[in-house]
């Protein structure tokens, strides 16, 4: 859901793979271009807002990054409920 959000927005706007393409470039990798990267890089996103470590490196830019940014935190701290709960 995360990479989908690429898909969403038109390029011209600030996009949260702009950075990671950014680092990338200066090694000739064009990020957004490789279906793995972004994969990986969402991956990675959704997992450290999923267990509450929250690193701040990767993070929505734009108004449908930040909608579904609340979904996932929302989603994970209702499923986080639930385990404790149980």
């Amino acid at each position: 859901l995360w990479a989908m959000t690429l898909q969403l927005v038109e390029p011209q706007f600030p996009r949260w793979i702009n950075d990671i393409e950014a680092a990338d470039l200066e090694f000739g990798i064009e990020s957004s271009q490789d279906p793995m990267r972004i994969y990986v890089a969402a991956f990675y996103f959704c997992s450290y807002t999923m267990t509450s470590v929250g690193y701040g490196d990767i993070g929505p830019k734009n108004v449908l990054e930040r909608l579904v940014s609340i979904g996932i935190i929302l989603s994970a701290g209702l499923c986080w409920a639930y385990i404790l709960g149980e």
